[in-house]
């Protein structure tokens, strides 16, 4: 998302902070692997590329962690990737230069941007995987790619949203979404920073959004708990 609204440094900070969750031992994989999600995404992630909508040939590029690499394609060229003072220890992203980018600059921190300058200025800082538990609370926003359990901790904590539906069923969470008027979402493959950057002022600047999160929540707080639901159930059968 930093990427998309013109703030590429950003996106380093965050991709760096969670290369360092993947080690070579056992528990070296984080999180749930899904199959080899997480696995895949760190391989894109170093070769410095991200499919923003898979299946539809679109990247996003952060800094690569390598000076080059290069992919072997079934039915085509390699994908040759040149990235001269590369290094996956340090902070970098990448200079902004005119599509296609055939050669991929990177600049160090000290040119462009630092997490702790970042910080200081904003008073925020890149984060690993962080509990949405611990932040939703205090969240006036949310943008994320409509996974159900994203979607249902937002509306737990009456949070508007702004989904980019990425596959896998998120275009029906994107839906419902839009349909109780508790967010917004935007088609991924017409996105451009302006389109996030006015969709993300709506939501925060209509009161709707909110008041309309804040009764989803209600509804589903008056909703009885598990073991309530299983103390009916038995009454029922013993009865």
């Amino acid at each position: 998302m930093y990427s998309l609204v013109g703030q590429p440094a950003k996106t380093s900070a965050v991709v760096r902070a969670q290369q360092t969750l993947f080690t070579n031992a056992a528990d070296g994989v984080t999180g749930n692997d899904d199959l080899g999600t997480m696995s895949a995404w760190y391989v894109f992630s170093a070769l410095g590329l991200y499919p923003t909508t898979p299946g539809t040939g679109q990247f996003v590029l952060n800094a690569p962690r390598f000076a080059g690499a290069v992919v072997e394609l079934p039915g085509g060229p390699p994908l040759k990737i040149e990235a001269p003072g590369a290094d996956g220890s340090k902070l970098q992203y990448i200079d902004e230069g005119p599509p296609p980018a055939r050669k991929l600059g990177v600049s160090s921190a000290k040119q462009g941007f630092s997490a702790e300058s970042h910080a200081e200025e904003t008073a925020r800082r890149p984060a690993g995987f962080v509990p949405l538990s611990g932040i939703l609370r205090d969240c006036s926003l949310i943008v994320h790619h409509g996974g159900s359990g994203t979607t249902a901790s937002a509306l737990h904590y009456g949070v508007p949203q702004l989904i980019v539906p990425g596959g896998a069923g998120n275009e029906l969470c994107a839906q419902r979404v839009g349909d109780r008027k508790v967010g917004l979402s935007a088609d991924p493959s017409t996105l451009d920073a302006s389109v996030i950057r006015e969709l993300a002022e709506r939501l925060l600047a209509e009161e709707s959004f909110r008041q309309e999160a804040a009764e989803v929540r209600a509804e589903m707080a008056a909703q009885p708990s598990p073991a309530a639901v299983i103390d009916r159930i038995a009454a029922e059968i013993a009865g």
